[in-house]
């Protein structure tokens, strides 16, 4: 007897089509391909309240589909496996929309991630910790410990070797994500107590603290981690903010601004500024203002740059700059220059023209061919800046030293005496350059 074949759902069609099946998909089209699958998952979700049942499987499938184009695809950017892992999300929201037992879909996401050959599932556990409902977390727990557990075991017999304690490290990140998303303080540090405890873990655990409403034990937790860290790894700054706000948020403002104050004179600029202000009483920001900006006098100059144009204290940013050496300004970054240009060509067109000078003679003192159209475009804005200013004789001593030390430079030179000559320098647009650069490197067919 025959069978009827099965009715293939429509959006099965659509998920094969933007999977391109057969066609191999480069680096350089790899975000745009899965930019366009992203976009169908999204489309589907609606599904998981709609259709539960029927979205469980589209997204199974699409995530079979996904794995099956990995030969055809350069994924060395890591797109298609974080685009997995939200696939995964979705068919885990799907599950649960449906009433599916939380033991089998758990078991399946742990089938996945020992099947997976390819490391698109690493450290999904973060992602599957928030999607995962309580029933999912317990069941995902259960297993983990488990997994942990068995792993620790082998780890103690294979002291010693090589990558040995790999998968207990590995199941003992899955627990402490499942236990910061239970907010189970507890089990975290019994975990932490096991493998190490960390300056990342410490700051975990504050924050579990903090939303069950422990503040002093939120603190206790950040100032551990503080002392484990030492104030220099990748957690200090996410600590330091933790500790200050809750010693603002339990009654000790004045110690949270100190900290800030502190934090600000060892490193001053933009970003240790505006958490200072955070801590300042309204009524004495304009004392703790002018007390940061005087501390700024010998910070460097990119970040005082930065911190005066951000708090429009132009007087002291053109003070500082007339200050600041010709070859000082020269070492500096050429972005970092050209936005306070910008910002000081009007009301300070004699400070800018020095700043359009350094950028452009960076470039034609190393002899950056290459860049010699921004060299030329910041020549013409000093030379602007220079008039406005009424400062011509400075402008004539900069043509004069060019052309002294620099004369040799043929793809510069003429171009340079346009501008000198208020010439036009008939260059081509940036877009014209680029047509012409671009069609030089196609291949030539006879």
């Amino acid at each position: 007897m025959s069978h009827r074949p099965r009715t293939r759902d429509p959006i099965e069609r659509s998920i094969e089509s933007a999977l391109r099946p057969g066609e191999l998909i480069s680096y350089g089209k790899s975000f745009s391909f899965v930019k366009a699958l992203d976009q169908l998952a999204q489309q589907m979700d609606p599904l998981c309240d709609d259709d539960p049942e029927r979205a469980a499987i589209l997204f199974e499938t699409f995530l079979a589909g996904c794995y099956a184009k990995t030969h055809e695809l350069n994924d060395s950017g890591g797109e298609l496996g974080n685009f997995m892992q939200r696939l995964c999300c979705h068919w885990v929201r799907a599950r649960q929309s449906g009433g599916c037992p939380a033991n089998d879909t758990v078991e399946t996401l742990v089938h996945w991630i020992d099947a997976d050959d390819y490391g698109y599932t690493y450290q999904i556990e973060h992602d599957l910790a928030q999607a995962l409902d309580d029933a999912g977390r317990i069941a995902f727990v259960q297993i983990a410990r488990a997994r942990f557990e068995q792993a620790s075991q082998e780890a103690a017999r294979s002291k010693g070797e090589l990558g040995g304690d790999a998968s207990q490290r590995q199941w003992a990140d899955v627990l402490r994500a499942l236990f910061q998303a239970q907010n189970d303080a507890f089990s975290y540090i019994r975990l932490c107590q096991q493998m190490g405890m960390r300056s990342k873990d410490c700051l975990v655990i504050a924050d579990i603290f903090h939303a069950l409403g422990e503040a002093n034990q939120a603190l206790s937790w950040v100032r551990r981690g503080l002392e484990i860290s030492g104030r220099h790894d990748f957690a200090t700054y996410d600590l330091e903010r933790r500790e200050r706000t809750l010693l603002s948020e339990l009654g000790h403002p004045e110690e949270a601004l100190t900290l800030a104050w502190k934090d600000f004179e060892a490193s001053p600029g933009t970003a240790s500024y505006n958490e200072l202000m955070r801590y300042v009483p309204e009524a004495e920001r304009t004392r703790w203002h002018e007390r940061a900006m005087d501390r700024t006098a010998n910070s460097d100059l990119r970040s005082a740059m930065d911190l005066y144009i951000e708090t429009r204290e132009t007087t002291r940013l053109v003070d500082r700059l007339q200050s600041t050496t010709d070859q000082a300004l020269m070492d500096e970054s050429d972005y970092a220059l050209s936005e306070t240009a910008k910002y000081l060509k009007r009301p300070h067109p004699d400070v800018a023209a020095r700043l359009f000078r350094a950028i452009a003679l960076q470039i034609v003192d190393e002899g950056k061919n290459k860049n010699y159209r921004s060299a030329l475009s910041n020549l013409k804005q000093a030379k602007k800046c220079y008039e406005k200013a009424g400062l011509v004789d400075q402008w004539d001593s900069l043509v004069e030293d060019i052309r002294r030390r620099h004369h040799r430079k043929s793809s510069f030179m003429p171009r340079f005496e346009k501008i000198v000559q208020d010439e036009p320098t008939n260059d081509p647009s940036f877009l014209d350059a680029a047509r012409k650069r671009w069609s030089s490197q196609r291949p030539r067919h006879s």
